[in-house]
């Protein structure tokens, strides 16, 4: 992707709506205070800044982070993406989500997928407005101010 890096394009046109990416078991993890801790302090700087700047969070569960080992990793940010989060979870997942499994199990339920926010061509890059995800948890800011990540370039 040019002045990116790595990023994702389509293989071929992707009708608006259409699912495009969704959780697979296996391609995830997902991460508390301690086991975000626990990574960072195994990692080089190097590695701890690429971790930290390739995870996010969700929404629907407040306090935690996934991390993601598949191409949904490389989808880079857009102030005019063509993909958005979908989420058809039901409202009371942030009141029975309390452990990482049950994380785990919901985020595999097809409820949270990433979909095309308009008709997409045959070897567009895919992108997302990083801006529209939610507000990440306190422990995770302090984390990036520890290893210098800033997110200045959005």
């Amino acid at each position: 992707s040019a002045g990116k890096g790595l990023g994702v394009f389509a293989e071929k046109d992707v009708g608006k709506g259409t699912t495009i990416w969704r959780h697979v078991s296996g391609q995830y993890k997902v991460l508390d205070k301690g086991l975000l801790e626990a990574l960072l302090a195994e990692l080089s700087h190097k590695d701890a800044v690429y971790l930290l700047t390739h995870i996010t969070s969700i929404e629907e569960f407040p306090g935690y982070m996934v991390e993601y080992f598949d191409e949904g990793a490389l989808i880079n940010h857009s102030d005019r993406p063509n993909v958005k989060g979908k989420s058809s979870a039901p409202n009371d997942y942030k009141l029975t989500a309390h452990s990482i499994s049950d994380i785990v199990e919901a985020l595999q339920s097809r409820h949270f997928d990433l979909v095309a926010a308009y008709d997409i061509a045959a070897e567009e890059e895919l992108s997302m407005d990083y801006n529209d995800e939610p507000d990440d948890p306190a422990y995770y800011d302090e984390a990036c101010r520890r290893y210098g990540v800033t997110w200045d370039w959005l």
